[in-house]
Protein backbone atom coordinates (compact mmCIF):
# COMPACT_ATOMS: atom_id res chain seq x y z
CA UNK A 1 0.00 0.00 0.00
CA UNK A 2 2.57 2.52 0.72
CA UNK A 3 4.38 1.53 -2.26
CA UNK A 4 1.29 1.92 -4.33
CA UNK A 5 0.67 5.79 -3.02
CA UNK A 6 4.14 6.32 -3.68
CA UNK A 7 3.49 5.76 -7.27
CA UNK A 8 0.13 7.36 -7.30
CA UNK A 9 2.39 10.63 -5.82
CA UNK A 10 5.22 10.48 -8.40
CA UNK A 11 2.54 10.76 -11.59
CA UNK A 12 0.47 13.41 -9.80
CA UNK A 13 3.64 15.57 -9.52
CA UNK A 14 5.08 15.06 -13.09
CA UNK A 15 1.66 15.54 -14.25
CA UNK A 16 1.00 19.15 -11.92
CA UNK A 17 4.60 20.24 -13.36
CA UNK A 18 5.27 20.50 -16.48
CA UNK A 19 8.04 19.63 -17.79
CA UNK A 20 10.26 20.53 -14.78
CA UNK A 21 11.04 22.33 -12.10
CA UNK A 22 13.85 24.60 -12.82
CA UNK A 23 16.32 26.33 -9.99
CA UNK A 24 18.23 29.61 -11.18
CA UNK A 25 20.84 28.93 -11.87
CA UNK A 26 22.11 25.73 -10.92
CA UNK A 27 19.66 23.89 -13.21
CA UNK A 28 20.78 26.16 -16.33
CA UNK A 29 24.12 25.55 -15.27
CA UNK A 30 24.19 21.74 -15.28
CA UNK A 31 22.04 22.12 -18.53
CA UNK A 32 24.81 24.27 -20.43
CA UNK A 33 27.37 21.23 -20.15
CA UNK A 34 25.26 19.02 -21.24
CA UNK A 35 24.38 20.95 -24.05
CA UNK A 36 27.98 22.52 -24.93
CA UNK A 37 30.29 19.81 -23.97
CA UNK A 38 31.50 18.57 -20.59
CA UNK A 39 34.35 19.85 -18.23
CA UNK A 40 36.18 19.46 -15.19
CA UNK A 41 36.69 22.07 -12.17
CA UNK A 42 33.26 23.80 -12.41
CA UNK A 43 31.58 25.31 -9.72
CA UNK A 44 29.87 22.20 -9.26
CA UNK A 45 31.44 18.45 -9.66
CA UNK A 46 30.35 17.48 -13.60
CA UNK A 47 28.82 14.03 -12.07
CA UNK A 48 25.12 14.58 -13.05
CA UNK A 49 25.35 16.86 -16.32
CA UNK A 50 27.20 13.31 -17.25
CA UNK A 51 23.89 11.50 -16.23
CA UNK A 52 21.81 14.09 -18.34
CA UNK A 53 23.80 13.59 -21.72
CA UNK A 54 22.86 9.51 -20.77
CA UNK A 55 19.69 9.64 -20.70
CA UNK A 56 19.22 12.34 -23.03
CA UNK A 57 18.08 14.52 -20.19
CA UNK A 58 18.87 17.94 -21.86
CA UNK A 59 16.88 17.32 -24.78
CA UNK A 60 13.64 15.68 -23.04
CA UNK A 61 12.85 16.65 -19.14
CA UNK A 62 9.57 15.22 -19.25
CA UNK A 63 12.09 11.84 -19.55
CA UNK A 64 14.51 13.61 -17.00
CA UNK A 65 12.10 13.75 -14.10
CA UNK A 66 10.32 10.41 -14.54
CA UNK A 67 13.43 8.76 -14.64
CA UNK A 68 14.61 9.94 -11.70
CA UNK A 69 11.16 10.00 -9.41
CA UNK A 70 11.86 5.97 -10.95
CA UNK A 71 14.80 5.49 -9.22
CA UNK A 72 13.79 7.27 -5.99
CA UNK A 73 11.25 4.62 -5.75
CA UNK A 74 13.80 1.94 -6.43
CA UNK A 75 15.74 2.82 -3.64
CA UNK A 76 12.77 2.51 -1.79
CA UNK A 77 12.25 -0.53 -2.77
CA UNK A 78 15.58 -1.75 -2.18
CA UNK A 79 15.37 0.10 1.31
CA UNK A 80 12.18 -2.00 2.24
CA UNK A 81 13.87 -5.57 1.07
CA UNK A 82 17.13 -4.51 3.48
CA UNK A 83 14.82 -3.90 6.65
CA UNK A 84 13.21 -7.10 6.25
CA UNK A 85 15.75 -8.77 6.24
CA UNK A 86 17.18 -6.96 8.87
CA UNK A 87 14.54 -6.32 11.45
CA UNK A 88 12.05 -9.46 10.56
CA UNK A 89 8.86 -6.88 10.86
CA UNK A 90 7.48 -6.36 7.66
CA UNK A 91 5.83 -3.20 9.35
CA UNK A 92 8.97 -1.38 10.56
CA UNK A 93 10.53 -2.46 7.26
CA UNK A 94 7.55 -0.11 5.59
CA UNK A 95 8.20 2.33 7.91
CA UNK A 96 12.14 3.00 6.86
CA UNK A 97 11.19 2.88 3.55
CA UNK A 98 7.99 5.81 4.13
CA UNK A 99 10.56 8.53 4.21
CA UNK A 100 12.13 7.65 0.58
CA UNK A 101 8.97 7.06 -1.13
CA UNK A 102 6.83 10.05 0.75
CA UNK A 103 8.77 12.36 1.79
CA UNK A 104 7.56 15.86 0.14
CA UNK A 105 11.09 16.75 -0.39
CA UNK A 106 12.23 13.66 -2.15
CA UNK A 107 9.11 14.38 -4.27
CA UNK A 108 10.02 17.36 -5.37
CA UNK A 109 13.37 17.90 -5.98
CA UNK A 110 12.64 14.67 -8.09
CA UNK A 111 11.08 17.01 -10.71
CA UNK A 112 14.06 19.46 -10.25
CA UNK A 113 16.91 19.51 -12.68
CA UNK A 114 19.27 19.24 -10.23
CA UNK A 115 21.91 17.35 -9.14
CA UNK A 116 20.35 16.29 -5.34
CA UNK A 117 17.84 12.99 -6.57
CA UNK A 118 21.12 11.00 -8.65
CA UNK A 119 23.09 11.93 -5.55
CA UNK A 120 20.33 10.62 -2.78
CA UNK A 121 19.98 7.20 -5.15
CA UNK A 122 24.03 6.34 -5.17
CA UNK A 123 24.56 7.41 -1.85
CA UNK A 124 21.47 5.07 -0.74
CA UNK A 125 22.01 1.95 -2.67
CA UNK A 126 25.86 2.26 -1.73
CA UNK A 127 25.01 2.07 1.88
CA UNK A 128 21.88 -0.49 1.95
CA UNK A 129 24.75 -2.96 -0.28
CA UNK A 130 26.57 -2.56 3.24
CA UNK A 131 23.61 -2.72 5.68
CA UNK A 132 22.43 -6.32 4.23
CA UNK A 133 22.58 -8.92 7.12
CA UNK A 134 25.62 -11.92 7.56
CA UNK A 135 28.96 -11.64 6.60
CA UNK A 136 30.19 -9.07 4.95
CA UNK A 137 30.90 -9.99 1.28
CA UNK A 138 33.40 -8.65 -1.53
CA UNK A 139 31.35 -8.15 -4.40
CA UNK A 140 28.64 -6.24 -2.49
CA UNK A 141 31.75 -4.04 -1.00
CA UNK A 142 33.03 -3.07 -4.31
CA UNK A 143 29.72 -2.43 -5.87
CA UNK A 144 28.97 -0.14 -2.60
CA UNK A 145 32.55 1.66 -2.69
CA UNK A 146 31.76 1.55 -7.03
CA UNK A 147 28.48 4.28 -5.75
CA UNK A 148 29.75 5.95 -3.32
CA UNK A 149 32.76 7.09 -5.44
CA UNK A 150 30.87 7.92 -8.06
CA UNK A 151 28.38 9.90 -5.89
CA UNK A 152 31.95 12.37 -5.11
CA UNK A 153 31.70 12.96 -8.64
CA UNK A 154 28.12 14.92 -8.38
CA UNK A 155 27.82 16.20 -4.72
CA UNK A 156 31.36 16.34 -2.70
CA UNK A 157 30.05 15.80 0.26
CA UNK A 158 29.70 12.49 -0.42
CA UNK A 159 32.75 12.15 1.43
CA UNK A 160 30.84 11.61 4.38
CA UNK A 161 28.70 8.51 3.63
CA UNK A 162 31.69 7.21 2.29
CA UNK A 163 33.84 7.38 5.06
CA UNK A 164 31.26 6.19 7.34
CA UNK A 165 30.53 3.37 5.31
CA UNK A 166 33.99 2.19 4.99
CA UNK A 167 34.51 2.47 9.05
CA UNK A 168 31.18 0.20 9.73
CA UNK A 169 32.42 -2.33 6.83
CA UNK A 170 35.82 -2.90 8.87
CA UNK A 171 33.77 -2.95 11.87
CA UNK A 172 31.39 -5.66 10.80
CA UNK A 173 34.02 -7.71 8.94
CA UNK A 174 35.84 -8.40 11.83
CA UNK A 175 33.23 -8.95 13.91
CA UNK A 176 32.67 -11.80 11.64
CA UNK A 177 35.70 -12.71 11.53
CA UNK A 178 36.32 -13.13 15.21
CA UNK A 179 32.61 -14.97 15.92
CA UNK A 180 34.02 -17.47 12.85
CA UNK A 181 37.14 -18.22 14.67
CA UNK A 182 35.24 -18.68 17.68
CA UNK A 183 32.30 -21.04 16.93
CA UNK A 184 34.06 -22.84 13.32
CA UNK A 185 37.61 -22.40 14.43
CA UNK A 186 38.16 -20.27 11.63
CA UNK A 187 42.06 -19.53 11.04
CA UNK A 188 43.25 -16.15 12.39
CA UNK A 189 45.01 -15.63 9.51
CA UNK A 190 42.48 -16.77 6.92
CA UNK A 191 40.45 -14.03 9.05
CA UNK A 192 42.26 -11.19 8.87
CA UNK A 193 42.81 -11.88 4.60
CA UNK A 194 38.95 -11.54 4.12
CA UNK A 195 38.82 -8.52 6.19
CA UNK A 196 41.31 -7.22 4.40
CA UNK A 197 39.74 -8.52 0.96
CA UNK A 198 36.73 -7.23 1.78
CA UNK A 199 38.43 -3.85 2.56
CA UNK A 200 40.68 -3.17 -0.29
CA UNK A 201 37.74 -4.32 -2.63
CA UNK A 202 35.79 -1.41 -1.21
CA UNK A 203 38.22 1.30 -1.72
CA UNK A 204 39.65 0.39 -4.84
CA UNK A 205 36.50 0.17 -6.11
CA UNK A 206 35.78 4.13 -4.48
CA UNK A 207 39.15 5.32 -5.79
CA UNK A 208 38.14 4.26 -9.49
CA UNK A 209 35.03 7.09 -10.35
CA UNK A 210 37.33 9.54 -8.26
CA UNK A 211 40.27 8.98 -9.71
CA UNK A 212 39.04 8.64 -13.17
CA UNK A 213 37.38 12.69 -12.95
CA UNK A 214 40.47 13.89 -11.31
CA UNK A 215 42.58 12.30 -13.88
CA UNK A 216 40.09 13.88 -16.66
CA UNK A 217 40.66 17.24 -14.54
CA UNK A 218 44.40 17.04 -14.70
CA UNK A 219 44.28 16.76 -18.25
CA UNK A 220 42.35 19.51 -18.92
CA UNK A 221 45.42 21.75 -16.96
CA UNK A 222 43.72 22.27 -14.17
CA UNK A 223 44.00 20.17 -10.63
CA UNK A 224 43.61 16.59 -9.98
CA UNK A 225 40.71 17.06 -7.91
CA UNK A 226 36.95 16.73 -8.41
CA UNK A 227 36.03 19.91 -7.76
CA UNK A 228 37.13 23.96 -7.90
CA UNK A 229 36.46 27.00 -5.30
CA UNK A 230 36.23 25.36 -2.20
CA UNK A 231 37.89 28.82 -0.91
CA UNK A 232 35.35 29.92 -2.31
CA UNK A 233 32.25 28.78 -0.81
CA UNK A 234 34.12 28.48 2.13
CA UNK A 235 34.70 32.28 2.20
CA UNK A 236 30.62 32.65 1.82
CA UNK A 237 30.10 30.19 4.80
CA UNK A 238 32.40 32.07 7.64
CA UNK A 239 31.21 36.00 6.59
CA UNK A 240 28.24 36.45 8.37
CA UNK A 241 30.57 35.91 11.59
CA UNK A 242 33.45 36.72 10.93
CA UNK A 243 36.24 39.18 13.43
CA UNK A 244 38.32 40.76 10.63
CA UNK A 245 40.51 42.25 14.01
CA UNK A 246 41.42 38.53 13.45
CA UNK A 247 43.12 38.27 10.57
CA UNK A 248 46.86 39.00 10.03
CA UNK A 249 48.04 42.68 10.72
CA UNK A 250 50.29 41.78 7.65
CA UNK A 251 47.92 41.52 4.86
CA UNK A 252 45.79 44.30 4.77
CA UNK A 253 44.19 43.50 1.58
CA UNK A 254 42.03 40.47 3.89
CA UNK A 255 40.43 43.33 5.08
CA UNK A 256 38.83 44.28 1.56
CA UNK A 257 36.59 40.69 2.05
CA UNK A 258 35.36 42.03 5.35
CA UNK A 259 31.74 42.83 6.31
CA UNK A 260 31.58 45.97 7.76
CA UNK A 261 28.20 45.90 9.27
CA UNK A 262 27.87 44.22 12.89
CA UNK A 263 27.54 40.72 13.71
CA UNK A 264 23.52 40.99 14.14
CA UNK A 265 22.76 42.78 11.66
CA UNK A 266 24.72 40.39 8.87
CA UNK A 267 22.94 37.78 6.51
CA UNK A 268 23.34 34.36 5.36
CA UNK A 269 26.12 33.13 3.10
CA UNK A 270 24.92 33.24 -0.31
CA UNK A 271 24.43 36.80 -0.36
CA UNK A 272 28.47 37.18 -0.04
CA UNK A 273 29.17 34.49 -3.04
CA UNK A 274 26.54 35.72 -5.85
CA UNK A 275 25.39 39.36 -5.71
CA UNK A 276 28.05 42.27 -7.71
CA UNK A 277 27.40 43.97 -4.56
CA UNK A 278 29.17 41.88 -2.52
CA UNK A 279 32.76 42.48 -0.61
CA UNK A 280 34.02 39.51 -3.10
CA UNK A 281 32.91 40.89 -6.40
CA UNK A 282 33.36 44.52 -5.76
CA UNK A 283 30.57 45.90 -8.28
CA UNK A 284 31.71 43.43 -10.68
CA UNK A 285 29.31 40.48 -12.15
CA UNK A 286 32.31 38.30 -12.69
CA UNK A 287 34.90 37.64 -9.69
CA UNK A 288 38.17 39.91 -10.26
CA UNK A 289 41.18 38.06 -11.11
CA UNK A 290 42.69 37.09 -7.75
CA UNK A 291 40.07 38.11 -5.43
CA UNK A 292 38.51 33.91 -5.59
CA UNK A 293 42.10 33.27 -4.08
CA UNK A 294 42.23 35.87 -1.26
CA UNK A 295 38.68 34.98 -0.64
CA UNK A 296 40.46 31.35 0.47
CA UNK A 297 43.31 32.99 2.75
CA UNK A 298 40.64 34.60 4.61
CA UNK A 299 38.57 32.01 4.83
CA UNK A 300 41.39 30.08 6.56
CA UNK A 301 42.58 32.54 8.67
CA UNK A 302 38.91 33.09 10.13
CA UNK A 303 38.98 29.27 10.86
CA UNK A 304 41.44 29.05 12.71
CA UNK A 305 40.98 32.07 14.64
CA UNK A 306 37.43 31.65 15.30
CA UNK A 307 37.10 27.70 15.73
CA UNK A 308 34.59 28.28 18.28
CA UNK A 309 32.05 30.10 16.40
CA UNK A 310 32.96 27.90 13.33
CA UNK A 311 31.29 25.00 15.23
CA UNK A 312 28.78 27.06 16.83
CA UNK A 313 26.82 28.11 14.06
CA UNK A 314 27.38 24.83 12.12
CA UNK A 315 25.42 23.12 15.44
CA UNK A 316 22.86 25.51 15.37
CA UNK A 317 22.28 24.52 11.03
CA UNK A 318 22.01 20.49 12.35
CA UNK A 319 19.63 21.30 14.68
CA UNK A 320 17.41 23.09 12.82
CA UNK A 321 17.05 20.69 10.38
CA UNK A 322 14.77 18.40 12.81
CA UNK A 323 12.56 21.59 13.85
CA UNK A 324 8.82 20.93 12.96
CA UNK A 325 8.33 24.30 11.56
CA UNK A 326 10.27 25.91 9.21
CA UNK A 327 13.87 27.04 10.35
CA UNK A 328 14.06 30.00 8.37
CA UNK A 329 16.27 33.36 9.56
CA UNK A 330 18.73 36.06 7.98
CA UNK A 331 21.15 33.43 8.04
CA UNK A 332 19.39 30.40 6.57
CA UNK A 333 18.24 29.60 2.73
CA UNK A 334 14.63 30.14 1.90
CA UNK A 335 12.43 27.36 2.54
CA UNK A 336 9.59 27.34 -0.06
CA UNK A 337 12.02 26.81 -3.12
CA UNK A 338 12.05 23.42 -2.00
CA UNK A 339 8.18 22.71 -1.13
CA UNK A 340 6.18 21.47 -3.65
CA UNK A 341 4.91 25.10 -5.27
CA UNK A 342 1.60 26.71 -6.13
CA UNK A 343 2.89 29.52 -8.19
CA UNK A 344 4.91 29.30 -11.40
CA UNK A 345 8.04 30.86 -9.65
CA UNK A 346 9.17 32.40 -6.47
CA UNK A 347 11.78 34.78 -7.97
CA UNK A 348 12.04 37.75 -5.28
CA UNK A 349 13.02 41.52 -6.01
CA UNK A 350 16.56 42.42 -5.41
CA UNK A 351 15.70 44.51 -2.62
CA UNK A 352 14.92 41.61 -0.03
CA UNK A 353 17.41 40.42 1.54
CA UNK A 354 16.80 36.89 0.27
CA UNK A 355 16.95 37.67 -3.04
CA UNK A 356 20.62 35.65 -3.47
CA UNK A 357 18.94 32.51 -2.66
CA UNK A 358 18.30 31.51 -6.44
CA UNK A 359 14.39 30.92 -7.13
CA UNK A 360 12.01 28.05 -9.26
CA UNK A 361 10.46 28.13 -12.51
CA UNK A 362 7.82 26.00 -14.28
CA UNK A 363 6.50 26.58 -16.91
CA UNK A 364 3.35 24.76 -17.24
CA UNK A 365 1.41 24.32 -13.69
CA UNK A 366 -2.27 22.49 -12.84
CA UNK A 367 -3.20 24.89 -10.67
CA UNK A 368 -5.62 22.55 -8.89
CA UNK A 369 -3.33 19.60 -8.19
CA UNK A 370 -0.79 22.16 -7.37
CA UNK A 371 -2.43 23.52 -4.02
CA UNK A 372 -3.38 20.04 -2.77
CA UNK A 373 0.11 19.37 -2.90
CA UNK A 374 1.63 22.60 -1.85
CA UNK A 375 -0.54 21.64 1.34
CA UNK A 376 1.19 18.37 1.87
CA UNK A 377 4.40 19.36 0.91
CA UNK A 378 4.35 21.67 4.07
CA UNK A 379 3.54 19.23 6.66
CA UNK A 380 7.30 17.47 6.16
CA UNK A 381 8.29 19.62 9.05
CA UNK A 382 6.12 18.12 11.52
CA UNK A 383 7.84 14.62 11.31
CA UNK A 384 11.28 16.21 11.86
CA UNK A 385 11.20 15.75 15.71
CA UNK A 386 10.62 12.19 15.82
CA UNK A 387 13.27 11.44 13.34
CA UNK A 388 15.80 13.30 15.52
CA UNK A 389 14.84 11.37 18.58
CA UNK A 390 14.67 7.95 16.78
CA UNK A 391 18.30 9.07 16.07
CA UNK A 392 18.86 9.52 19.19
CA UNK A 393 17.37 6.26 20.70
CA UNK A 394 19.51 4.29 18.92
CA UNK A 395 22.85 6.18 20.70
CA UNK A 396 20.41 5.27 24.19
CA UNK A 397 19.95 1.63 22.94
CA UNK A 398 23.75 0.88 23.42
CA UNK A 399 24.42 1.39 27.10
CA UNK A 400 21.04 0.10 27.41
CA UNK A 401 21.32 -3.38 25.46
CA UNK A 402 24.89 -3.89 27.10
CA UNK A 403 23.12 -3.62 30.51
CA UNK A 404 20.45 -5.64 29.47
CA UNK A 405 22.36 -8.06 27.35
CA UNK A 406 20.14 -7.49 24.80
CA UNK A 407 21.51 -7.24 20.85
CA UNK A 408 21.95 -3.18 20.10
CA UNK A 409 21.30 -1.52 16.66
CA UNK A 410 22.46 -3.41 13.70
CA UNK A 411 25.07 -2.24 11.30
CA UNK A 412 22.41 -0.35 9.50
CA UNK A 413 21.06 1.97 12.08
CA UNK A 414 24.74 3.15 11.75
CA UNK A 415 24.83 3.44 7.99
CA UNK A 416 21.75 4.57 7.68
CA UNK A 417 21.96 7.21 10.30
CA UNK A 418 25.52 8.43 10.40
CA UNK A 419 25.55 8.36 6.93
CA UNK A 420 22.64 10.84 6.42
CA UNK A 421 24.39 12.89 9.27
CA UNK A 422 27.52 13.47 7.94
CA UNK A 423 26.35 14.94 4.83
CA UNK A 424 24.24 17.21 6.53
CA UNK A 425 27.12 17.88 9.42
CA UNK A 426 29.82 18.54 5.98
CA UNK A 427 27.44 21.18 4.36
CA UNK A 428 26.46 22.57 7.81
CA UNK A 429 30.55 23.58 7.83
CA UNK A 430 31.06 24.37 4.49
CA UNK A 431 28.00 25.74 3.62
CA UNK A 432 25.37 26.66 5.61
CA UNK A 433 21.81 25.89 5.87
CA UNK A 434 19.59 24.41 2.94
CA UNK A 435 17.08 22.11 2.66
CA UNK A 436 17.92 21.02 0.04
CA UNK A 437 20.43 19.04 1.58
CA UNK A 438 18.38 17.68 3.59
CA UNK A 439 16.17 16.76 0.78
CA UNK A 440 19.09 14.25 -0.60
CA UNK A 441 19.91 11.98 2.70
CA UNK A 442 16.36 12.33 4.33
CA UNK A 443 15.44 8.52 3.05
CA UNK A 444 18.48 6.94 4.62
CA UNK A 445 18.17 9.20 7.40
CA UNK A 446 14.24 8.30 8.21
CA UNK A 447 15.08 4.63 8.11
CA UNK A 448 17.64 4.94 10.34
CA UNK A 449 15.63 6.94 13.08
CA UNK A 450 12.94 4.00 12.52
CA UNK A 451 15.59 1.53 13.62
CA UNK A 452 16.67 3.65 16.24
CA UNK A 453 13.47 3.69 17.46
CA UNK A 454 13.19 -0.29 17.14
CA UNK A 455 16.20 -1.22 18.51
CA UNK A 456 15.65 0.97 22.02
CA UNK A 457 12.16 -0.73 21.96
CA UNK A 458 14.08 -4.12 21.79
CA UNK A 459 16.45 -3.09 24.72
CA UNK A 460 13.79 -2.15 26.67
CA UNK A 461 11.75 -5.56 25.93
CA UNK A 462 10.68 -7.85 29.39
CA UNK A 463 12.25 -10.98 28.35
CA UNK A 464 9.79 -13.73 26.98
CA UNK A 465 8.54 -15.96 29.61
CA UNK A 466 9.42 -19.38 29.41
CA UNK A 467 6.35 -22.06 28.74
CA UNK A 468 7.20 -25.87 29.03
CA UNK A 469 2.95 -27.29 28.37
CA UNK A 470 2.71 -29.55 25.54
CA UNK A 471 0.15 -26.41 23.71
CA UNK A 472 2.59 -23.80 23.73
CA UNK A 473 5.64 -26.36 22.75
CA UNK A 474 3.51 -27.15 19.86
CA UNK A 475 2.73 -23.88 18.32
CA UNK A 476 3.35 -23.43 14.78
CA UNK A 477 3.01 -27.13 14.09
CA UNK A 478 1.87 -28.44 10.47
CA UNK A 479 -1.45 -30.51 10.72
CA UNK A 480 0.33 -33.03 10.04
CA UNK A 481 2.63 -32.96 12.67
CA UNK A 482 5.30 -31.24 11.07
CA UNK A 483 6.83 -27.80 11.64
CA UNK A 484 6.70 -25.08 8.81
CA UNK A 485 8.89 -23.58 7.13
CA UNK A 486 7.88 -20.42 7.36
CA UNK A 487 6.85 -20.87 11.72
CA UNK A 488 11.08 -21.65 11.67
CA UNK A 489 12.01 -18.27 9.74
CA UNK A 490 9.53 -16.17 12.03
CA UNK A 491 10.73 -18.46 15.57
CA UNK A 492 14.56 -18.56 14.90
CA UNK A 493 14.86 -16.12 12.64
CA UNK A 494 16.25 -18.22 9.92
CA UNK A 495 17.66 -17.07 6.76
CA UNK A 496 16.52 -18.51 3.42
CA UNK A 497 19.71 -19.69 2.41
CA UNK A 498 19.93 -21.52 6.21
CA UNK A 499 21.40 -18.92 8.07
CA UNK A 500 20.37 -17.66 11.62
CA UNK A 501 21.11 -13.91 11.87
CA UNK A 502 22.57 -13.34 15.12
CA UNK A 503 21.96 -10.27 17.17
CA UNK A 504 23.80 -8.08 15.71
CA UNK A 505 22.74 -9.01 12.12
CA UNK A 506 25.55 -11.09 11.03
CA UNK A 507 24.56 -14.65 9.33
CA UNK A 508 26.36 -17.91 11.07
CA UNK A 509 25.75 -21.19 9.54
CA UNK A 510 22.90 -22.66 11.37
CA UNK A 511 24.61 -25.28 12.40
CA UNK A 512 26.95 -23.35 14.65
CA UNK A 513 23.71 -21.89 16.75
CA UNK A 514 21.72 -25.40 16.42
CA UNK A 515 20.73 -26.81 20.21
CA UNK A 516 19.78 -30.19 20.54
CA UNK A 517 15.84 -29.87 21.12
CA UNK A 518 14.01 -32.49 23.80
CA UNK A 519 10.89 -34.93 21.98
CA UNK A 520 8.06 -33.42 23.56
CA UNK A 521 4.63 -35.54 23.73
CA UNK A 522 1.37 -34.24 21.69
CA UNK A 523 -1.50 -35.82 21.77
CA UNK A 524 -3.25 -36.28 18.44
CA UNK A 525 -6.46 -37.93 18.42
CA UNK A 526 -6.89 -40.53 15.67
CA UNK A 527 -3.71 -41.45 15.61
CA UNK A 528 -3.62 -44.13 18.76
CA UNK A 529 0.17 -44.69 19.60
CA UNK A 530 1.44 -47.15 22.59
CA UNK A 531 2.99 -45.13 25.54
CA UNK A 532 6.17 -44.30 25.57
CA UNK A 533 8.75 -43.25 27.58
CA UNK A 534 9.38 -40.05 25.32
CA UNK A 535 6.35 -38.35 26.80
CA UNK A 536 3.63 -38.28 29.01
CA UNK A 537 0.17 -40.29 27.92
CA UNK A 538 -3.36 -38.49 27.78
CA UNK A 539 -5.69 -40.55 29.63
CA UNK A 540 -6.45 -42.12 26.61
CA UNK A 541 -3.42 -43.39 26.59
CA UNK A 542 -2.98 -41.99 22.85
CA UNK A 543 0.81 -40.21 22.71
CA UNK A 544 2.71 -38.73 19.60
CA UNK A 545 6.43 -38.36 20.02
CA UNK A 546 7.62 -34.90 18.19
CA UNK A 547 11.01 -33.51 17.60
CA UNK A 548 11.02 -30.36 15.83
CA UNK A 549 12.49 -30.38 12.45
CA UNK A 550 15.98 -29.83 12.14
CA UNK A 551 17.15 -31.18 15.95
CA UNK A 552 19.73 -33.78 16.34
Amino acid sequence: MVALVALVARVLVVVTYQPALMYLGDSGAYLDQAWHGLWPEDWRPSGYPMFLRLVDGEAHLTRLVIIQHALTFAVGIVLYAVAVRVTRRTWVASLCAVPMLLSPWVLDLGQFVLAETLFSVLTGLGLLLLAMPGRPRVWAAALAGLLLGASLTVRTVGYGPLAVAFAVLVVTATAAAVRARREQGTERVRGIMRVLAVALSFVGAAAAPVCAYSGWSLSEGKHFNVSAHSGYFLYGRVAPFADCAALPEDRPVLRTLCDTRPVARRTQPDTYLWPAKSPLRQGHARIPKGREELAGEFADDIVRAQPWMMLRTSGDYLVGYFSPTRHENARTSRADTWELPDTLTNVLPESDPSSADGYYVVTTLRTGLAERLADYSRLGYAPMPLVGAGLLAGLLAVPVARRRRRPGPPPMYWLAGAGGLSVLAISALTAGFDYRYLSSVLGVLGAGAVLGAASLARALRGAPAQTTTPAAIGTGLAAAGDIAAADIAAAGDIAAAGDIADADGVAVPATAKAVPAPAVAIPVPGRPEPSSPAGPSDPSGQTQAVRPSGAR
